[in-house]
């Protein structure tokens, strides 16, 4: 329509713009308006508009994933112990040095397919433990903020006496979290509540060089 410069389709083109659900046609609409209407009409402020309404639409589709994960983040149960785990990745490859040590105690979580082993653990208990779940539940979750990867050095397991109540690895460089039934969630990252989080358990045990 903007290559035949046809008047009558301005108004259905805005329209195209301000309702249709899908960017690329919203996208389209964009550059034919601009053809029709030349220096009038303000491309870029658009296609921001455009790209909010994205985000905004994939927020909504993911509102019931997020809510289902709300009993193990921002909702976890109050706990009476918490263990931290310092992990090493090892990944399946015939290279000697890549194999894994003898009676090497290995975490649980290896939703990528690689062996992740204990290097080192600590156990919170009573105000220690619930502060450390504190800071857990006080991260911004969100599965939009996950990576396509996971390259985790922590492993905690959150417990109410001997019932185990969450366990999941923890990647800051994807922003997600394991989950047990082989997925992930998503943490905001940049968020200072998420640098507490990480110094406490990087002051528990240190990262190894």
């Amino acid at each position: 329509m903007g290559i035949f410069g046809d008047p009558s389709s301005i108004t259905i083109l805005q329209k195209i713009i301000q309702d249709d659900p899908q960017y690329s046609v919203r996208s389209a609409a964009i550059k034919a308006l601009a053809k029709l209407q030349g220096a009038t009409v303000d491309v870029k402020k658009l296609e921001d508009a455009s790209l909010t309404k994205e985000y905004n639409d994939m927020l909504k589709r993911l509102e019931p994933a997020n809510e289902r994960l709300k009993g193990v983040t921002s909702k976890l149960p109050p706990v009476t112990a918490v263990e931290v785990y310092r992990l090493a990745a090892y990944l399946p490859d015939a290279n000697p040095a890549h194999q894994i040590p003898k009676d090497a105690e290995l975490f649980p979580m290896n939703p990528d397919g690689y062996s992740l082993v204990v290097t080192g653990k600590v156990v919170l208990k009573g105000k220690d433990a619930e502060q450390l779940a504190h800071e857990w539940r006080n991260l911004t979750f969100g599965v939009q903020y996950q990576a396509l990867c996971h390259s985790p050095i922590y492993g905690i397991k959150f417990m109410s006496n001997s019932r185990l109540l969450f366990e999941t690895t923890i990647c800051w460089h994807c922003s997600d979290f394991s989950l047990a039934d082989g997925g992930y969630g998503g943490f905001d990252s940049s968020k200072e509540s998420s640098n507490i989080l990480k110094s406490h358990l990087e002051a528990l045990l240190p990262p190894l060089k």
